[in-house]
This record gives structure tokens, C-alpha cells and sequence, in this order.
């Protein structure tokens, strides 16, 4: 959606999204380019271009001409003939490029620039927090499958005793689903046959 609206507002013919994986460039998303475009250089190395544009931390307005094999191939076969590099920060790094694509020359005013500088931090950030939650989300099903692999009984319960989370092993035993037992209190849906208690 922001490349999108980036190409939109830019009038720019394609837009794609490098991340840096190493020391390769990985297209991550992109908009306006064809899928041979994606597969030929989906995957490049750090030319001197794009080290630049990462050590220096500073846009780039680059011509299609002066830009090596295979990538310069392409961009032909796209019909673009300047491109925008854009390092996109992360919180402590940059962590990728932006690069923005037009078939015909184009001048840049030090306004579109620090747009497109202030445009590609936010996306930086924004990149970086959905990488965070991806790996909260994949500890929290790690822990969640070994939580239900145990096949002992096991429930945490809240400081009221209510039932946060139940293991498979515990509903199999009590014959309930999830949603019949969390929630409730542990004295509801423990059994009280042998003994009393609270």
C-alpha cells in the first residue's frame, strides 16, 4: 500500500522494496515491475551503487544506463531510465533500499528528496515492527506447541484463579474444548469428586 501510493504520488512508473539479507538485496515488494524483472534480479549482490547508497545513508538519483549487469538489462526491458535509491533505517541500521523507477528524465527538488528520505524511515520502522511481531508471533506458537505437547495436566490460572490457558492433555481429560474452560474459574471446571476443595 505505501509503494503504492508512493508511485502514485511520485508519478513514478514502478517502485520496489530491498531488504538487506546478508550481503545480498531481496526484493520484498514491488509495484510496476514484471515478474522476469523479479526473477532475473529479485536477488542481487551490494554493487558499488547500492554500497554507497548504504554507507552514506542518502538518496541516490541514479541513471539505468550506469548501472552494472544485470540489473541495467533489465531496467531496459522495464522501459525505466532513472531510478531513486533510498536507504531505508531501521532503529539502529539501514536494513534496506527503496528504489523508485521513471521512464523518462526527472528532476528532484531537495524537497522530494527529504520526502522520500522521511517517507522511506517511516517504512523502515514500520518494517522493523512487523519483523518484531512475526517473531513474538512464531515464539508465542513455539511455546504454544510445546505448552500442548506436555502430556501432563497443566493450567495457568490468573491471581482470581481464573483459567488463562488449559494444555490439550488437561481438555482431553476434562472432555471440554477451549472456550468452554477458559475464563472460568478453576473450582468450575476442576472435578471435586475425591475431595473438597477451593
Amino acid at each position: 500500500t505505501a509503494l503504492e501510493e508512493l508511485q502514485s504520488l511520485m508519478r513514478a512508473k514502478a517502485a520496489w522494496f530491498r531488504v538487506l539479507e546478508g550481503d545480498r538485496m531481496v526484493v520484498a515488494q514491488h509495484i510496476g515491475v514484471s515478474p522476469e524483472f523479479i526473477r532475473t534480479v529479485g536477488q542481487i549482490g551490494l554493487d558499488d551503487t547500492l554500497q554507497q547508497v548504504l554507507q552514506q545513508g542518502t538518496p541516490m538519483v541514479v541513471k539505468a544506463a550506469s548501472t552494472e549487469a544485470p540489473l541495467n538489462q533489465q531496467l531496459k526491458q522495464e522501459k525505466l531510465r532513472h531510478i531513486v535509491l533510498v536507504p531505508i533505517l531501521g532503529k539502529k541500521s539501514v536494513i534496506g533500499t527503496m528504489a523508485m523507477g521513471w521512464s523518462h528524465g526527472r528532476s528532484f527538488s531537495p524537497e522530494d528528496i527529504d520526502f522520500l528520505s522521511t517517507t522511506a524511515n517511516q517504512l523502515g520502522m514500520a518494517v522493523e515492527n512487523l519483523r518484531l511481531l512475526e517473531q513474538v508471533l512464531r515464539s508465542q506458537r513455539q511455546w504454544m506447541n510445546t505448552f500442548d505437547s506436555i502430556q501432563d495436566l497443566i493450567l495457568a490460572h490468573d491471581a482470581d484463579f481464573r483459567v488463562i490457558k488449559v494444555n490439550q492433555a488437561l481438555l482431553q481429560r476434562l472432555g471440554q474444548a477451549p472456550a468452554d474452560v477458559v475464563g472460568k474459574l478453576c473450582e468450575d471446571i476442576l472435578p471435586h469428586e475425591q475431595s473438597k476443595w477451593s
